[in-house]
């Protein structure tokens, strides 16, 4: 996994198109001597980056994140996520074309993750390419995504910058709310009316690729408030931030 996970929101057609950009930042702490304790390793993961543009044709996109790609510290030093669920498949589709190597992800209401594969060269439609398999895209529950961004969260290890954005990012994360469907007891997850998520889900997919790569498997039990009529009350998940 590289240094650095550049995560894009294409946004629909109302949408803006949304970025954030994630530096995971090692810190070592050292450990006791007296006890024989070994120095271990803490990872922080900080926002260094937010962009947001509203009607933003697809090749423009590309062009923000190849002109992205380009600078010292993220060259070759960069994952990149792509949402798919909505438009974001042509956006991808361009990336490819432009030598970019996206992760696309696809939120689904499974349990499970699914790798699809495909041949490189079929993938990335070139013959330049050389022969064997690459992700086509990833199709990730929309529960562990959310998962993974409380537990981060939860363990302080995220970090916001002094961005121009900053207020905005803090105000998507407080305006974001989990609500129980009264049959089921599921879970959904959206904005409160008039917000909106897309430095959320920007931020969601980062989260779900770093612990993916760590190889954890994390659940946090979210607990439904309940009012005195016995409806569910909308709370936020994200209480650690």
């Amino acid at each position: 996994m590289n240094e650095f996970v550049l995560s894009v929101d294409p946004g629909k057609r109302q949408d803006p198109f949304t970025l954030l950009i994630i530096r995971i930042s090692p810190l070592i702490v050292e450990g006791l001597s007296s006890l024989k304790q070994p120095d271990r390793t803490l990872f922080f993961y900080d926002i260094v980056h937010a962009q947001k543009m509203a009607q933003v044709p697809y090749p423009q996109m590309v062009s923000i994140v190849r002109n992205l790609l380009e600078r010292r510290d993220l060259k070759h030093n960069t994952d990149v996520l792509v949402d798919v669920t909505g438009v974001g498949e042509a956006v991808v589709d361009l990336m490819r074309m432009a030598g970019i190597e996206p992760i696309p992800l696809l939120y689904t209401g499974g349990g499970t993750v699914k790798e699809v594969y495909g041949e490189r060269r079929a993938v990335f439609a070139g013959s330049e390419h050389p022969v064997g398999r690459a992700i086509r895209e990833l199709h990730v529950p929309r529960d562990d995504m959310i998962t993974a961004g409380v537990v981060l969260l939860q363990q302080k290890r995220v970090r916001l910058a002094p961005l121009p954005q900053r207020e905005e990012i803090i105000r998507q994360f407080q305006a974001f709310k989990a609500i129980a469907r009264k049959k089921t007891g599921e879970l959904r997850y959206e904005a409160e009316p008039g917000e909106h998520d897309d430095y959320v889900l920007c931020y969601l997919m980062a989260a779900w690729w770093i612990m993916y790569n760590r190889g954890k498997n994390v659940h946090v039990e979210q607990r439904i408030p309940v009012r005195a009529d016995g409806e569910e009350e909308p709370f936020n998940p994200f209480t650690y931030w």
